[in-house]
């Protein structure tokens, strides 16, 4: 019978994959107590030891005549623990097994099902198409239908068992139950030494599958994401990520300060019970003053046996029934529950103290999840206690150690378990109000980190930091747009062109009000050229067009009647004034461009933009209207699009970089390319370079580019960009201060780096001839870190990444006017970031070029200090050129 399947492995394959491929491998396991095990045991020795009343209560669930004996099956763990059968010689048998629970699982059906397939094929019988589970040590029983379906279902999963047998180990992963498991110390070990993410309390597999798809491996990696918000969130995807810096910082870190409330009296109490026999025997509390935080009294009230259980709920309701001004303070929903449950079966009197109970109760737990966050790997009260240096000196140390030491006391009576039981459950009640006092203090307390400071060390992405070196701060600071303003450009020869603003003197707009009338008139016929003297009237026209006036000061609704005749020539024509405006054009071209200018510049949504309009100009548009209008705004400049995107391939350098956009029917991404003076802003619907390999075919000049892989295809030469860089050595250096290899390299790339830009911006310049006299110098620094002896992994990682790059890492020498850094790419990125419309989602992939068409424009009039509204108004899109 080797070769049957373990009821137990089925059991485990249903919780744990893993746990089921340790016990096929016979791994030793810890040495520790079985609840489920004995409680099953218990149920076996009961159906034993009543065996004829117990058989007279299932003959009684079979509709046959004949009445049935049980049999005790054999021991093998693959087999039914009981089966019935009407006689010695009868080859039709009743499958029953038992169940450690007090409910029935689906599972525990497929248990059954293969308890029935396994007694079967080992003992050649026939078995009945329904069986027995026994449940509960009150020897509860259901009747399950065996049916084709289940047996079909119960025999794929095992065959997936099977395979399991001659696969690899499943990789570990910690849950809640996990703390019962029989392996629980091999995976635990395993699973801290690796730093594994399902450490993290609150964290699903799913939620680990998508951070590996990051290349996020380890709870230390998952805490260096974690970036603050504005506005408190309380989502998993925030909370789980700071629970793993608090972790690595070990220091309490403050979420939001939680609401602890405060009466006279704070009442601290937990309560013991056993899950397989349903009952509760152990209630203590401990009062405390909140005046000065001392113990004014305490209570326990132990039950011997299940029937005690009502009268010491009871004691313990007469107890607090004294108290007028007081909260009730637990930790988990576990003794609400247990109240809410047990209400219905006392008196009415005690009924409403057990109302009381439950409305002015706290869940001090409730506010560790999402409030507070502690350095543990856990909520558990004994580990966050354990950091706050409560003193557990009960033998009892776990609330399952405390379950075997109740069992144990109902075989002896041992009156020294007993004091150990009130004592661990004492300890309990004291532990949660030193944790509630600590909670309550959290403004007062210094040694934690608290939400002012979390937004000033977490929140900016752009923020300026610490440095590790002087070079390196000097370096850094060719990452922020503005200190190009100030100081030479590293890559140009001259400083950058000052581009005039725009001012209001002498700014033309066109009329727009609505008491203006223009009357116009074709001069000739267009077929046959004759005079209007020889065409008839045929009917007068007339139509309105509303539109914007902007002046120095402000913006008004403007109205224009537009009149004409509709002629008809002798030869036929039916003719009217060319300039007549179309059935389409009742708008006129300043509402379109306001609307542009508050979709792109604001950030405003279309729903917005029409109560703007509406509330402002009295002008009464459609949603679909405005979008529309948007629309034809990117086709008047589509052709400047493509006039910019071509100028910046034919120059010599192209600045580049890519940007993710989430919409609702995916992620698209938006690439970057600029030439120092003008940005275009494409779009693809991944991050391939793919297209760039066609659009840059001909290009002959120098692409700079971050260290994104997709830029290695490229046939053109290389300028990396040494800001990234040099952020990353800095990086390093704080995160590994003794690394001596790590600071011969950072040192010597910084300091040849910084020597070369002082020297271009204390003589303004940067041409290929100037630049040529630190040769020398880059070929000696490339030898020194070749030559490094780098045993730190991420040290050697940065020693082959400058080795692999370090031809495009100079090439700005060989070069004039190149940039050393893609700052210009970058700040059209964070122009994006800043005024990236919160609407965006929701377009569809179709309509985003025309987005990326209005943003090009929006950005180029950033970059070259024009105003992108008075840009729009003019109509003249050759002026971004």
């Amino acid at each position: 019978m080797s070769s049957i399947l373990s009821r137990k492995a089925l059991r485990y394959s249903f919780t744990c994959k893993r746990k089921a491929q340790l016990l096929f491998e016979k791994q030793p396991h810890d040495e520790s107590f079985d609840y489920d095990e004995h409680t099953k045991f218990t149920i076996i020795q009961k159906v034993k030891s009543n065996s004829r009343l117990f058989e007279q209560r299932l003959n009684r669930r079979i509709n046959d005549s004949s009445k049935h004996k049980i049999y005790f099956a054999s021991s093998h763990e693959g087999l039914p623990d009981f089966y019935l059968k009407a006689d010695s010689n009868s080859s039709l048998i009743i499958p029953l097994i038992v169940i450690p629970h007090f409910t029935v699982k689906p599972s525990d059906r497929q248990e059954l099902a293969l308890a029935t397939l396994n007694i079967s094929k080992a003992e050649n019988r026939s078995v009945s198409t329904f069986g027995f589970i026994v449940f509960s040590p009150e020897l509860k029983v259901t009747k399950v239908n065996i049916s084709e379906q289940l047996i079909d279902k119960t025999r794929a999963h095992s065959a997936r068992l099977q395979l399991l047998k001659s696969a690899e180990l499943n990789p570990v992963f910690i849950k809640h139950e996990c703390n019962n498991c029989p392996y629980f110390s091999k995976c635990y070990t395993e699973a801290k030494s690796a730093k594994h993410l399902s450490l993290l309390p609150y964290i699903s597999e799913k939620r680990i599958s998508e951070l590996k798809n990051r290349g996020i491996f380890t709870w230390e990696q998952l805490s260096y994401t974690y970036r603050a918000k504005k506005k408190k969130s309380h989502t998993l995807n925030h909370i789980i990520p700071l629970r793993a810096l608090a972790i690595r910082k070990a220091k309490v870190f403050v979420n939001e300060y939680p609401a602890i409330p405060s009466c006279k009296n704070l009442i601290f109490f937990d309560i013991e019970g056993l899950p397989h026999e349903n009952y509760k025997y152990l209630i203590g509390l401990v009062v405390i003053s909140n005046a000065n935080g001392r113990i004014t009294n305490s209570a326990s009230y132990w039950a011997d046996t299940q029937l005690e259980e009502l009268t010491i709920v009871k004691q313990f309701l007469d107890f607090i029934a004294d108290f007028k001004d007081v909260v009730f303070f637990h930790y988990g929903n576990y003794e609400i529950d247990y109240l809410k449950s047990i209400k219905n079966k006392l008196d009415d009197d005690y009924q409403s103290i057990c109302s009381q109970v439950i409305s002015n109760s706290f869940n001090t737990l409730s506010v560790l999840r999402t409030h507070v966050l502690f350095p543990t790997f856990s909520n558990s009260l004994k580990d966050v206690t354990d950091y706050l240096c409560f003193g557990w000196n009960s033998q009892i140390k776990t609330g399952y150690d405390s379950i075997k030491s109740r069992l144990d006391w109902q075989s002896n009576n041992c009156n020294e378990i007993k004091e150990s039981l009130i004592e661990y459950n004492r300890l309990d009640c004291m532990a949660l109000s030193q944790l509630t006092l600590f909670l309550k203090g959290l403004k007062q307390s210094s040694d934690i980190v608290k939400p002012n400071q979390l937004e000033k060390q977490t929140y900016n992405l752009f923020w300026r930091d610490e440095y590790a070196t002087d070079d390196m701060q000097k370096l850094l600071a060719h990452a922020y747009f503005d200190y190009r303003k100030e100081k030479v450009s590293v890559s140009n020869s001259r400083r950058i062109t000052k581009f005039k603003k725009q001012t209001n003197s002498g700014y033309q707009l066109q009329p727009y009000k609505p008491n203006k009338i223009i009357e116009i008139s074709p001069k000739c016929c267009p077929k046959c050229k004759a005079s209007l003297n020889k065409s008839k009237v045929i009917r007068e026209l007339s139509k309105k067009v509303t539109d914007l006036k902007f002046t120095a000061s402000g913006a008004k609704r403007w109205v224009v009647l537009y009149k004409t005749n509709k002629f008809k020539c002798a030869c036929g024509s039916v003719f009217q004034d060319p300039t007549y405006p179309t059935q389409k054009q009742h708008i006129g071209f300043n509402v379109k461009a306001y609307i542009v200018y508050q979709y792109m510049f604001n950030r405003l949504s279309l729903a917005q933009i029409k109560k703007n309009l509406s509330e402002l100009f009295r002008l009464k548009l459609s949603g679909a209207s405005i979008f529309g209008y948007k629309e034809e705004v990117a086709k008047f400049y589509r052709p400047i699009y493509i006039k910019l995107l071509n100028k910046i391939i034919e120059s010599n350098v192209i600045y580049i970089d890519e940007t993710p956009f989430k919409l609702e029917e995916g992620t698209i991404y938006g690439w970057v390319l600029s030439n120092g003076v003008d940005v275009v802003t494409l779009y693809r619907e991944n991050r391939s370079s793919d297209f760039l390999l066609e659009l840059l075919e001909d290009f002959k000049g120098v692409i700079v580019s971050d260290f994104y892989s997709g830029y290695d295809r490229l046939n053109c030469k290389k300028q990396r960009c040494l800001i990234h860089l040099i952020r990353d050595i800095n990086h390093l250096l704080l995160r590994y201060p003794d690394d001596t290899a790590l600071k011969v390299i950072a040192s010597n790339f910084t300091e040849l780096l910084a020597s070369i830009v002082k020297d271009i911006e204390d003589k303004s310049k940067s041409r290929k001839w100037y630049l040529k006299k630190f040769k020398p110098e880059i070929q000696l620094c490339q030898k020194t870190i070749v030559a490094t002896d780098c045993h730190n992994i991420d040290t050697k990682k940065l020693q082959n990444r400058l080795i692999k790059y370090w031809h495009e890492l100079f090439e700005f020498t060989n070069h004039n006017d190149i940039h050393w850094n893609n700052t210009v790419a970058e700040h059209a990125i964070k122009l994006i970031a800043t005024h990236r419309n919160k609407n965006l989602k929701y377009l569809s992939i179709k309509k985003i070029e025309d987005y990326m068409t209005i943003l090009t424009i929006y950005q180029n009039c950033e970059i070259k200090e024009k105003s992108f509204l008075r840009f729009l108004l003019n109509q003249k899109p050759e002026d971004i050129l």
